[in-house]
C-alpha cells in the first residue's frame, strides 16, 4: 500500500527514483491563472482539500476598480488559517520571481510554470489554467463534484502513478 518510505516524506517515484511525496492534508500551494480559475481552486484547496493557500497570482490584468473585490474573493471565506498572498501580473519572469520566494508542495496553473515549479520549487505543478501544452484535452474540466475526483486523479497519476 503506497510506496515504502526512504525518510521523512520520501518516496520511490516514477523510474525508481527518491523524491519529496505530497502529503496531502495541509500542503502549501500556489494557483496562477485568471481570476475565476484562480478564485475556484484557492476556495476548492483550501475548503475542501484542506491545503494552506499561500499565493494568487492572477494573470488576465482586470481594471483596477475590480481588484479589490477579487482580492476579497480570494482571502475572505477561507477555512483555516492562511489565507494567500495575492498578486496581479502577467509577466512570467516576475510570476517566476514571485514563486522562489514561497515553500510551496503545490502549484496549480498553465504549463508554463512545469518547469519553474519542478526545477526551483521542487513542487509538483498540475496544468489547470491556459496555456497546456504538456498533454491533450479534448473534453476534460475540474468543474464540479467529477472534476474534483478528475483533479485528484490527475494529481495522483502525475505524482505517484506510473510511469
Amino acid at each position: 500500500m503506497g510506496f515504502p518510505a526512504r525518510g521523512p516524506y520520501r518516496s520511490l517515484g516514477k523510474q525508481g527514483k527518491q523524491q519529496k511525496m505530497v502529503v496531502m492534508p495541509h500542503s502549501y500551494f500556489a494557483v496562477i491563472g485568471d481570476s475565476l480559475t484562480v478564485a475556484a481552486f484557492i476556495r476548492y484547496g483550501a475548503n475542501e482539500l484542506g491545503w494552506n493557500p499561500k499565493l494568487a497570482i492572477v494573470t488576465d490584468d482586470p481594471p483596477e476598480e475590480f481588484r479589490p473585490s477579487i482580492t476579497s474573493l480570494l482571502t475572505e471565506g477561507l477555512s483555516g488559517i492562511f489565507t494567500p498572498r495575492v498578486i496581479f501580473e502577467y509577466d512570467s519572469h516576475r510570476i517566476r520571481q514571485a514563486l522562489k520566494e514561497q515553500p510551496l508542495q503545490v502549484i496549480l496553473a498553465s504549463s508554463l510554470e512545469k518547469y519553474i515549479s519542478k526545477t526551483e520549487n521542487e513542487a509538483h505543478q498540475l496544468s489547470v489554467s491556459y496555456p497546456v501544452y504538456d498533454r491533450l484535452v479534448v473534453e476534460r474540466s475540474f468543474v464540479g463534484y467529477r472534476g474534483g475526483m478528475r483533479m485528484l486523479e490527475d494529481m495522483s497519476h502525475n505524482f505517484a502513478g506510473p510511469s
